[in-house]
């Protein structure tokens, strides 16, 4: 991570308070406020040359002459097997693509994709100590023009993406020369995790090294967020991902749900249990944990999403209910 902006987030608090630890007066409390999270459990992958938008059209699920400097696309690489190996967003900064990519897994996707470049005039660098991500919502006026829909991009000098359409959240990725000390003081900092917990709720999904490679695309929702396209032609893992497509639904979906009265989070990938078969139905993706209530991205059979009798593997006790 660049180290000016480390500090830059030091100076703001942002790694160690949370919304719980604002002290917030009678008279505030109704108050509309803006929030800001640091963001380093992401990265930035640079894609450039003069054949990188031919290279990424033929290796990721989305269409990469659908985009441009105005808008965004979630998307994944897959294996031949048509498993994702990460999830992202894509956008365009002039010439070149970035890809906004769980941290753990950059340096793997790099070496993957280098793999496929042969003799492409395309350089793949990791992105950590030249651009910044900053997570922020907006209760109130900024003194900034900020995206007016979801994916839509606004580059002002950073780059702000709109992640919702009913909630006023954005993803700013800057260059960390770029000068942030411009960046407006009435926002309260918040922690990372409270970021996760807001991509678990709005449904994104962003894998780690235990869950790469273990789901399609469907099972994702990469299709209901416009990830996928099925005109494009074809990219690494295409053949499955369209067979799934058109012989019918998919058969397991990422859903949100919670658990009460748990004082630990599951691990990835432990498994959801229907009590009344004892059956496993589905998989933990993500999960984040705050007073004593599980937040939880689970992966299961769809039909299992009506059951009343659905439990984490080490709580048998305690249902899940679903957002």
């Amino acid at each position: 991570m660049n180290l000016s902006w480390k500090q830059y987030l030091l100076n703001l608090n942002a790694q160690l308070l949370a919304k719980q630890d604002f002290p917030v007066s009678a008279h505030d409390a109704d108050m509309p406020r803006n929030f800001s999270y640091p963001i380093t459990h992401l990265a930035v992958l640079r894609v450039s040359g003069e054949d990188a938008a031919t290279f990424l059209q033929g290796q990721c699920t989305c269409d990469i002459h659908e985009l441009n400097e105005k808008n965004s696309r979630f998307g994944a690489f897959c294996n031949a097997k048509g498993r994702v190996i990460t999830t992202f967003m894509l956008l365009k900064s002039h010439q070149d693509w970035l890809l906004i990519v769980p941290s753990e897994l950059l340096a793997d996707i790099q070496s993957r994709l280098q793999r496929y470049i042969l003799r492409a005039k395309v350089q793949l660098t990791d992105g950590s100590a030249e651009y910044c991500l900053l997570g922020f919502s907006c209760e109130r006026p900024t003194p900034f023009n900020l995206p007016e829909h979801r994916l839509d991009v606004l580059e002002q000098p950073a780059i702000i993406v709109r992640l919702e359409e009913q909630s006023s959240r954005y993803l700013l990725v800057a260059e960390c020369n770029a000068p942030v000390q411009n960046w407006p003081d009435d926002f309260t900092a918040q922690r990372e995790v409270d970021w996760r917990l807001l991509d678990i709720q709005a449904g994104i999904p962003w894998l780690c090294k235990s869950t790469s490679e273990e789901y399609i695309p469907q099972m994702l929702n990469l299709d209901q967020l416009g990830g996928i396209s099925f005109t494009k032609g074809c990219y690494t893992g295409q053949e499955i991902v369209a067979r799934t497509h058109y012989l019918g639904k998919a058969k397991r979906r990422m859903f949100t749900a919670v658990v009460d009265a748990i004082s630990e989070a599951p691990p990835l990938n432990s498994a959801i249990i229907d009590q009344a078969s004892g059956e496993t139905v589905g998989t933990v993706l993500a999960a984040h944990i705050s007073s004593q209530q599980c937040t939880l991205s689970v992966v299961l059979a769809t039909e299992a999403r009506q059951l009343s009798t659905l439990t984490l593997q080490d709580q048998p006790l305690t249902p899940l209910v679903f957002l």
